[in-house]
């Protein structure tokens, strides 16, 4: 008898950790949109991990989700290919988008985001990286980002941004990518320069707009090794 009760105890225990505040949506701060959907952590972790997704409605007209996914792995990943299932009362949208920037390093993150049309009768969202290839024709090299000065000029959050290359090869058609979330506006991609030289120190400055509670925003520039055809 003592052993059956030790056994229910531990499945109950087990019930618990799998059932926790990740089965429930939760607000997280204040929505200034006129609708905001939240969902938390997902609860089984992946080599790619979905740690943060949300979904707005955009000035009545457009549903967006925006994502974060972390590399867990000890690789550089390229062209991740997300699904997100916006579950509705009636029916289920299946929405495929890409990561921000085309390379993710190891214990990094990238953002994600989707559009569709404005569905008032959200339930819930459930984002997946479905593919991604641990090759690439195109070699990337990331740039080391130095410091990071904020000011906020509510709603938007204005950004300068010092980063320096320290590969040993130019980096060549230089892009960042800046997102704080929750957001409540299209991220956006930045073309910081054509080259960036071996050692080279060099200023972007851009802006989170509709942020209201960005407070440490990521930061992630990267470009190619190989210079673009002319």
């Amino acid at each position: 008898m003592q052993r059956i009760r030790t056994c229910w105890n531990l499945l109950f225990f087990l019930y618990l950790l799998g059932t926790g505040s990740a089965g429930h949506l939760h607000a997280n701060g204040t929505c200034p949109s006129t609708h905001c959907l939240y969902t938390p952590i997902l609860r089984y972790p992946r080599e790619l991990e979905v740690q943060y997704v949300h979904g707005y409605g955009f000035r009545a007209s457009a549903y967006i989700i925006h994502g974060e996914i972390y590399n867990s792995t000890s690789s550089v990943l390229y062209n991740l290919v997300i699904e997100t299932r916006v579950r509705r009362v009636n029916d289920t949208t299946i929405l495929t988008s890409t990561a921000l920037l085309p390379a993710i390093w190891p214990e990094e993150h990238i953002s994600f985001q989707a559009f569709t049309g404005y569905p008032f009768d959200v339930l819930g969202l459930d984002s997946k990286v479905i593919s991604w290839s641990t090759n690439s024709p195109e070699v990337y090299l990331q740039a080391t980002v130095l410091d990071v000065q904020m000011q906020h000029n509510t709603p938007d959050l204005n950004l300068q941004i010092t980063i320096r290359n320290d590969n040993a090869v130019p980096i060549y058609s230089v892009e960042g990518a800046a997102w704080s979330l929750p957001s409540y506006s299209a991220l956006n991609v930045g073309s910081i320069n054509d080259m960036l030289a071996p050692g080279e120190t060099m200023q972007w400055t851009t802006v989170i707009e509709d942020c209201y509670e960005c407070l440490n925003p990521r930061v992630v520039v990267q470009g190619t090794a190989r210079a673009p055809n002319p």
